[in-house]
């Protein structure tokens, strides 16, 4: 419930939910191992944007280091000079422990990735899990209505945040483009759900929770998410 809440504007929650998809997309390669090899270009695309971030961020022989990003190799040279070492290992990125961390972004991009193209082919299973990711979508907007309702700056009552929160609606993700960005997944799965079904309540019900994320949308006020809301 934490990282949900929190979403992934702080480290831990980061590692934690990245940790957490990359796990999910494990567990879907091990019950669907028949079908595990065809990950399609996507899955692909994932799995060498992860290999690439990782050869960022680990230690390479400065030689090699020189060889392939010579501008990088000279800014660790400079330094070490500044402080009287010896240039020994260096990673290929200025910024190893940002690099890091895009790591596991990426290992649960892929993790997500791989739940989705194995185990929701299975139209049943969509059928299932489509409306319960609507429902994520609201159990959050739930969350910001008490943020903003009763804690104001300090995010869940707990902890004021070094970033001042803004918005109408005070979101506990703490930066509102990423709160309008989780809205606005979510919102179009509202409507696609609305739009197919076939028994009334249930298509007021979806359109409803479309419109009431759409204003927590524009409540949040991302100028990015307005503007592809219009889009």
């Amino acid at each position: 419930a934490a990282p949900l809440a929190l979403g992934g504007v702080h480290v831990w929650t980061t590692i934690a939910l990245g940790a957490t998809a990359t796990c999910l997309g494990a567990l879907a390669v091990a019950v669907h191992w028949d079908r595990a090899p065809r990950f399609g270009l996507v899955g692909l695309g994932l799995a060498i944007w992860v290999l690439v971030t990782v050869l960022q961020a680990i230690p390479l022989p400065f030689g090699l280091v020189e060889a392939i990003a010579p501008h990088t190799a000279q800014r660790y040279a400079d330094a070490a000079a500044t402080l009287g070492q010896d240039v020994g290992w260096i990673p290929l990125s200025l910024a190893p422990a940002e690099t890091s961390l895009a790591v596991w972004t990426l290992m649960g991009a892929l993790g997500l990735y791989l739940v989705g193209s194995l185990h929701m082919r299975r139209r049943e299973t969509f059928d299932w899990i489509v409306p319960r990711l609507a429902a994520v979508g609201f159990v959050f907007l739930v969350i910001c209505v008490v943020q903003t309702g009763l804690f104001g700056e300090l995010v869940l009552g707990v902890y004021r945040p070094s970033t001042p929160l803004r918005g109408a609606l005070v979101t506990t993700f703490v930066n509102p483009n990423h709160a309008s960005a989780f809205f606005g997944a979510f919102a179009p799965i509202s409507l696609g759900i609305a739009l197919g079904a076939r028994d009334p309540g249930q298509r007021n019900g979806f359109v409803a929770l479309y419109l009431m994320m759409s204003l927590a949308m524009f409540l949040t006020f991302s100028r990015a998410a307005i503007l592809s809301w219009a889009l």
